[in-house]
C-alpha cells in the first residue's frame, strides 16, 4: 500500500500494477492499492490527468497510461 491519496501514488500504482499485471489496474484496484475508496481514487486519478502524469478514459475500464512526465515523476524508464 503507496501513502493515501495523493498524485504520486496514483503514478507509483499505475506503474507497478502495470509491471505486476502487464495491463493497467482498474480505478477499483487502485484504490484497494491506494487504501482508500473509489471516489476519492478517481479524483486523485483526475487530478493526475489535470497535472498531465497520466491519461484515461472516463467510464472505460483499464485505460490509465502514465505518460512521459508520469515516468518522470517516478524517475522511471518509459517502456516501449
Amino acid at each position: 500500500m503507496e501513502a493515501r491519496g495523493s498524485v504520486e501514488a496514483v503514478v507509483r500504482g499505475v506503474a507497478v500494477a502495470r509491471e505486476a499485471q502487464g495491463y493497467p489496474p482498474s480505478i477499483r484496484e487502485l484504490a484497494a492499492w491506494m487504501g482508500i475508496s473509489v471516489s476519492p481514487a478517481t479524483r486523485w486519478v483526475s487530478r493526475a490527468a489535470w497535472e498531465g502524469l497520466v491519461t484515461y478514459e472516463p467510464g472505460r475500464a483499464r485505460t490509465l497510461a502514465l505518460t512521459d512526465a508520469g515516468w518522470a515523476l517516478i524517475e522511471q524508464p518509459v517502456p516501449p
